[in-house]
């Protein structure tokens, strides 16, 4: 009976647990937007970006937001890597694919990751969001230039346009993917 009532106020009194997957192709910028997280959501500090080194694996953060305690799964992108990422969907109340905008020359391959992303089957009710990252590079295209490349009919994506350096529309991409993530995770 204890165990009845500690588990009802817990639930009753908990912070919601919101769970946010982070996957792109490498040298997205990842890593680099999570560091940012952990630096400007926590009281730790996230590696300088210079020290940054591309994930083979996963890197875990959590923060609180808004109320609410948000784990971030951040995925390695290296080809043989993207295999693992399907793993994690089902537990994902939102998913964030991280693109580098000034990477013209790998547009089409970040494309054909981000549609085998939203047509996964576990995906289907799941929000996935573009993050446009390094758009403090004179070279990046503007966010409506990334949307041209990015459209699909079939899965209408919202796209952020953000810097992980700078930190520049972190939050408010932050903020908007969290509350669909809390209203996924409320579905759910």
């Amino acid at each position: 009976m204890f165990s009845l009532l500690l588990g009802f106020w817990e639930r009753l009194f908990a912070r919601p647990h919101v769970h946010i997957l982070i996957i792109g192709l490498d040298h997205a910028g990842k890593s680099t937007l999570l560091e940012k997280l952990k630096t400007d959501y926590t009281k730790k500090a996230g590696l300088a970006p210079e020290r940054i080194t591309p994930t083979v694996g996963m890197n875990l953060a959590k923060i609180s937001f808004d109320g609410a305690q948000v784990v971030f799964w951040d995925l390695g992108g290296q080809v043989k890597v993207r295999s693992i990422w399907e793993r994690y969907y089902s537990e994902a109340h939102a998913v964030v694919f991280v693109i580098d905008s000034a990477d013209i020359s790998r547009f089409e391959e970040a494309k054909l990751a981000h549609d085998a992303v939203v047509q996964h089957e576990y995906l289907a009710n799941i929000p996935v969001v573009i993050f446009a990252n390094k758009q403090d590079l004179p070279a990046a295209l503007s966010l409506s230039d990334v949307a041209l490349n990015f459209e699909n009919a079939n899965a209408p994506t919202k796209i952020f346009p953000i810097s992980s350096i700078t930190g520049e529309g972190v939050h408010d991409a932050l903020a908007a993917t969290i509350e669909v993530g809390r209203r996924r995770r409320v579905l759910s």
